[in-house]
């Protein structure tokens, strides 16, 4: 009698750092139709993350081949200026820095940092304020 052949191929579970990325898109996407904000947000996320996974490419290709790599500094400054879902993306598909603690401690902080920041500029209060410093430099400025 012969055997079953195994071919089974269990699917992958999500990590919970990439759900936390859908969820956070999802709920920004509709923080910004609620306010009627800017959809650049949302390009300005999309660019950098791409931006980002992109370096991490470069990262891990380098570090493959030892040559020099892409300094830790400037793979969290694009994580938090944006560019933290396109970090998350690249260290699950690349399986890149996802073992050295102390880089995965600063990701989350920068990761942290970027969504308060980015939250807290739907506040009416920074708006505002916001708003009334671009007046201020717009009249300093010569016409």
């Amino acid at each position: 009698m012969s055997k079953p052949s195994v071919t089974s191929n269990p699917k992958k579970k999500m990590p919970a750092s990439l759900l936390f990325c859908a969820a956070y898109c999802l709920l920004l996407s509709v923080a910004l139709i609620l306010v009627d904000g800017s959809a650049i947000l949302l390009a300005v996320y999309a660019v950098m993350s791409l931006l980002t996974y992109v370096v991490y490419g470069f990262d891990k290709r380098a570090a493959q081949k030892g040559q020099s790599r892409i300094s830790e500094k400037t793979l969290h400054l694009l994580s938090l200026f944006c560019g933290w879902p396109g970090a998350l993306i690249a260290q699950h598909r690349l399986r890149h820095k996802t073992i050295k603690q102390p880089f995965k401690a600063t990701l989350w902080i920068m990761i942290l940092v970027n969504c308060g920041v980015v939250m807290w500029s739907f506040n009416p209060i920074f708006r505002n304020t916001l708003q009334d410093a671009f007046t201020v430099v717009h009249s300093i400025l010569p016409q």
